[in-house]
């Protein structure tokens, strides 16, 4: 398979880009699923609003993530 197929098909949600990024040795940071995935699957599936501090760590977990596969802010 190669590497740009790849990419596509797992790097559209965060389980897939975090596989990906542990694949290519990229350290991650801690607690992605719980502080992601879980409140996004609340939200999704069971209709339940992440509290505000739950929001807001989510949205910080998910751009230390984004900055490690896509570095875009370095750049700046």
């Amino acid at each position: 398979m190669r590497l740009e197929g790849y990419v596509r098909r797992k790097a559209q949600q965060i389980g897939g880009l975090t596989e990906f990024l542990s694949r290519m040795g990229r350290p991650l940071p801690e607690r992605i699923q719980q502080e992601i995935g879980e409140p996004r699957n609340k939200a999704i599936h069971e209709g339940r609003e992440p509290d505000e501090e739950t929001a807001t760590k989510a949205l910080e977990k998910a751009e230390e993530v984004l900055d490690l596969a896509f570095p875009w802010k370095k750049l700046l």
